[in-house]
């Protein structure tokens, strides 16, 4: 109809076309995304529009007051397009969980969280309430002062009993992107990118022939990243992690793990200690922690193995240390949440064979995965060590 204008979208999957009147303001084309795709006006990102050179980074916000007074008319290639434009965005109800996640207690602390809480202390780390002062989490970085980062980011769903909960993964992503060494490298080479997401753990690190650490679809539209021990007890080592990120990077670029791929993500990571020489100085912590990160943030692999050795082995409810420092009704209820646990790390492998069938026919990498056969963990990407 000629007194009515045509947006076209596509989200998670799905292509929309949304109808708003002639005259209809970026605002009111906020409000009819939402009634049409549920993803709630106030996380709303349409990318992609590049003839519109007054937006930031050719990306449409309608939560953003200078975008959401413009015309819908008047923002060039927006109507009637053939091609649709991504539309990132998250229903309120998933905003309200992870809001409702971020604010449980976590102050009762189970007992591998408090050997680990020990043995920091044994080591001299000092604790935030006893004077860290800092918060575990700065937020992503902003895209007024850091165009070229990451757009949108998304933690696993997981069920409330499994800890860190999704509220510290959602740290996590927040930690990599406002990272000064990773900060430095996308705006150098001015990539951003879309979402950043948590993947479910799928195979065991250093073990299983089928390992997935990462991969990244579309050559930089989405970047997904093992965030996860193989046990679902807390976070690999950060600084593994960031290398992983690093290597996805490359992929926006390259493909296939050629010579080109291999020389461009030895540059990125020496790069990226640069940026964060510059940033911290001489005098910086290695990568790893600082002392005052959160538990959920220092959690590596190996202590959390080590946490968790005594009870390895054991049947649910019985023998050892449990018996030995719970009551019989404590007992049982421990027992219970191992079961829960257990049934909450088989629903993550599903989701992780389900993740990846989905990205499997767009994604460039599986960090690991490369071609069609089983998937094998690749050689690491040759970089300087550092002095």
């Amino acid at each position: 109809m000629a007194d009515e204008l045509s947006v076209r979208v596509t989200h998670r999957g799905r292509e929309y076309v949304v109808r708003v009147p002639a005259d209809a303001s970026v605002a009111d084309l906020g409000i009819e995304l939402e009634r049409a795709t549920g993803a709630s006006v106030a996380t709303q990102k349409v990318l992609g529009l590049k003839l519109a050179k007054f937006l930031k980074g050719g990306t449409l916000t309608p939560s953003r007051a200078e975008d959401a007074a413009l015309a819908v008319n008047a923002v060039p290639g927006l109507c009637d397009s053939i091609k649709p434009y991504m539309l990132m965005g998250s229903a309120a109800s998933e905003v309200a969980a992870l809001d409702a996640a971020a604010q449980v207690d976590h102050r009762v602390r189970g007992f591998v969280q408090e050997d680990l809480r020990n043995r920091r202390r044994r080591r001299g780390h000092v604790s935030r309430t006893a004077g860290g002062g800092r918060s575990s989490d700065v937020g992503p970085p902003s895209t007024a002062t850091h165009p070229y980062t990451f757009l949108e980011y998304r933690a696993l769903p997981v069920p409330e009993f499994v800890n860190p909960p999704a509220s510290a993964a959602l740290k996590l992503l927040h930690r990599l992107a406002a990272d000064p060494g990773i900060l430095g490298v996308m705006a150098k080479h001015k990539w951003t990118v879309p979402l950043l997401a948590e993947m479910p753990p799928e195979g065991k690190v250093g073990v299983s022939e089928s390992c997935v650490l990462g991969y990244n679809v579309n050559m930089g539209q989405e970047i997904h990243l093992r965030l996860r021990t193989d046990d679902m007890r807390g976070f690999r080592v950060y600084a593994r992690i960031r290398e992983t990120l690093l290597h996805e990077l490359t992929h926006n670029v390259h493909g296939p793990h050629d010579i080109n791929f291999k020389r461009l993500c030895s540059q990125l990571n020496v790069e990226c200690r640069e940026f964060d020489w510059k940033r911290n100085g001489a005098g910086a912590q290695k990568l790893g922690g600082t002392a005052d990160e959160s538990d959920e943030e220092t959690w590596s692999e190996d202590e959390a193995m080590a946490a968790t050795r005594a009870s390895s082995g054991q049947a649910l409810g019985g023998g050892g240390w449990v018996r030995a420092n719970l009551s019989p009704a404590e007992a049982a209820a421990a027992a219970a949440a191992a079961r829960a646990a257990d049934a909450a790390e088989r629903e993550m492998e599903t989701m992780a064979r389900d993740a990846l069938d989905r990205a499997d026919a767009g994604m460039a990498c599986l960090c690991g995965a490369c071609g069609a056969g089983p998937f094998k963990l690749p050689p690491p990407c040759s970089t300087d060590q550092d002095a």
